[in-house]
């Protein structure tokens, strides 16, 4: 917007001072096919060299106007065109990151996942190994009962203490193999 303004700004002083014509030291004003001189015009006192020259000038400055104005508007055209391609750009850049922040989102919801089965192998292979921990105890504890009771060496509160034993073991061993099952 600033660079529109700039633009218009020098071709309306470009403008003004295409008509204002030094030659000789002295300023003419050309309007039309006429020259003023301090506002007074002077065309019928200037001879016909001098007329040629001033509106030969004239004609130089009009072509400057020209290419003056050429130049603004494209100036202004390859302005618009920046301001496009850095909208483009910016555009493409927003687009960019909303896919970035999108990958880093499916990133982050993989890792958790990733971690959570993690922990959930973690506890199902310590829930494994506390299920064979009781099932070697209890056949540890069977076979000892069963070498004593062979032997006759168990009294009958032994016995039924390692009954008591024995069952609670074998309630452990259910307890491990249904907490198994469920993971």
């Amino acid at each position: 917007m600033k660079s529109i303004f700039t633009c218009l700004f020098l071709f309306m002083c470009t403008v003004f001072y295409s008509q204002n014509i030094t030659h000789n030291g002295t300023t003419y004003t050309v309007k039309g096919e006429k020259i003023y001189q301090n506002n007074e015009e002077v065309t019928a006192s200037l001879t016909d060299l001098e007329k040629e020259t001033v509106f030969s000038a004239h004609k130089v400055e009009a072509k400057k106007v020209k290419e003056a104005k050429k130049v603004a508007k494209e100036l202004e055209k390859k302005g618009k065109e920046v301001i496009k391609a850095e909208k483009e750009e910016a555009k493409r850049i927003k687009a960019q990151e909303k896919k970035l922040k999108e990958v880093e989102k499916k990133q982050k919801k993989a890792e958790k996942k990733l971690k959570k089965a993690k922990k959930a192998a973690k506890k199902k292979i310590n829930t494994q190994k506390a299920l064979d921990k009781a099932e070697n105890k209890f056949e540890k504890e069977t076979k000892k009962f069963e070498k004593l009771k062979r032997r006759g060496k168990l009294s009958p509160v032994k016995e039924t203490k390692y009954l008591e034993k024995l069952a609670s073991l074998k309630n452990k061993v259910g307890k491990a193999s249904k907490k198994l099952k469920k993971l």
